[in-house]
């Protein structure tokens, strides 16, 4: 049977469609392991390890540099526009394709870079750096969203893979804690621009390697020349070439042939859907907790200089959660581990975090690692944080994952950051004490995370669903 040639459909938009050709091109010349699903996630992970690097470290030191108040409506601008951004974020990924959705989002985080080095020189104009927070937001909203396409498009189910993205982008973490302690250990008063001017530069060099990433197709194919290939090979390459599609299969271009309303109006009916509203709840407890783990409770409770440790404790154990959650996730049985795991860490470390609570009694004097085992406690605390976050976080793409398919699950992310985004944003907006007590911050963030990861439960895979 002859091989009929089948013409590519044409694009709603012409440049999408000089983009495609460009691409295509370029993959051509990657060798056969760079294109591999594995190799494409851990260059995925490669480039937010360069971005967040940067910007995990300013969200540790926000109250810090820029003072609780400020710091306060920065962020809460940020997680206000992003959760804003998350409605139309899916529409301009489909549209855009996945890639160029990350690129664009990289440099909404320069612009907050770019924004606090003038806010440093001319503190007198804080609306300066507010509004780099804003454009941050947005930009967020569509490095998530593509990143979330991708990632799910390259590991089709295979939790590893998630696992392997997750581990290498926390390695980010680390690396700014590390990068943070050492810089104000050298000088208890040290410079911020010169922190932040290095930040711009992982943060652009990010940006640069995103340009690095390729389209997945929209489902693994194996051509019949394949068949004699060793199996690995078949089930990890990506169809790049037009020429490897039979008849009337579609390319693996990410660029959506349907319109741009179609795009909004499929994003918000996700907002009426069962599988949403059940998973909602956790979403939201997913961005809430993190406010008070991390300024209200870690700026309290340690130095500033500590908090670069305690940064690198948190990510640290994130990434032993990224490679466990990989492992685990694989049935219903081990999926029901991985979410008692995530309990466990979680009331552990609010267990720890209450009792801290509780002796501080309002008296608080924030501990140093000079202090020697005065810094255990809050360091365990940021361990089992660190340990369940990455479990929950795997937990939902996994669910995700299942529940939806290729375009759809541009949309499904955009929804998890949205809610996810909403949590950050009220977090935030509640971190100040004059505002809400920490105590009472911590009783609503335990309360969330009952509600939530209970509620989760009803929508995890059959057993037979997953054979």
């Amino acid at each position: 049977m002859m091989r009929r040639k089948h013409l590519p459909k044409l694009l709603p938009l012409a440049i999408s469609d000089t983009n495609t050709n460009i691409k295509t091109r370029m993959t051509r010349r990657f060798p056969r392991w760079y294109r591999t699903p594995r190799t494409q996630t851990l260059v995925l992970g490669l480039v937010f390890f360069q971005v967040f690097t940067a910007y995990t470290t300013i969200q540790f030191y926000a109250s810090s540099n820029y003072g609780p108040e400020l710091a306060s409506r920065i962020v809460s601008t940020l997680y206000v526009t992003f959760t804003v951004g998350c409605f139309v974020a899916p529409t301009w990924t489909n549209q855009w394709g996945a890639q160029t959705a990350v690129t664009f989002g990289i440099l909404g985080y320069a612009c907050l870079v770019g924004t606090s080095l003038v806010y440093f020189q001319f503190p007198q104009h804080p609306w300066v750096v507010i509004g780099g927070g804003a454009v941050l937001g947005l930009g967020a909203s569509l490095l998530w969203t593509g990143q979330g396409r991708l990632l799910l498009s390259y590991a089709q189910n295979d939790a590893s893979l998630l696992g392997l993205f997750w581990s290498a982008f926390q390695c980010s973490a680390v690396t700014g804690g590390l990068l943070s302690f050492l810089y104000y250990g050298r000088e208890t008063n040290a410079n911020n621009a010169g922190l932040y001017l290095i930040f711009l530069g992982f943060i652009l060099i990010g940006a640069l390697a995103s340009h690095f990433l390729l389209i997945p197709s929209r489902e693994l194919y194996r051509s019949p020349k394949q068949e004699s290939v060793h199996p690995m090979e078949e089930t990890t390459s990506l169809v790049v070439s037009q020429s490897d599609y039979w008849n009337d299969e579609e390319s693996p271009e990410d660029v959506s042939q349907h319109s741009w309303w179609y795009e909004t109006r499929e994003t918000l009916r996700l907002f009426s859907s069962p599988t949403m509203l059940w998973l909602g709840p956790l979403f939201f407890y997913t961005g809430f907790n993190q406010p008070y783990q991390q300024a209200t409770f870690g700026n309290r409770m340690v130095s500033k200089r500590t908090i670069g440790l305690e940064l690198v404790v948190f990510h640290s154990m994130e990434i032993l959660g990224g490679f466990v959650g990989g492992k685990l996730l694989k049935s219903r049985t081990t999926a029901l581990y991985c979410w008692a795991l995530f309990g466990i860490m979680i009331i552990l470390g609010n267990a720890l975090a209450l009792l801290l609570e509780v002796q501080s009694s309002g008296d608080i004097s924030a501990v140093d690692v000079a202090d020697g085992w005065a810094v255990v406690l809050p360091s365990l605390a940021f361990a089992s944080w660190g340990l369940a976050d990455a479990q929950i976080n795997l937990y939902i793409m996994w669910l995700l994952g299942h529940w939806y398919s290729d375009a759809e699950r541009s949309r499904a992310i955009g929804f998890y950051k949205c809610l996810q985004s909403l949590g950050y944003s009220l977090g935030f907006w509640c971190m100040p004490t004059s505002r809400m007590s920490a105590l009472h911050q911590w009783i609503l963030s335990s309360s969330l995370f009952v509600i939530g990861s209970v509620m989760s439960l009803q929508k995890l895979p059959k057993r037979n669903a997953l054979e």
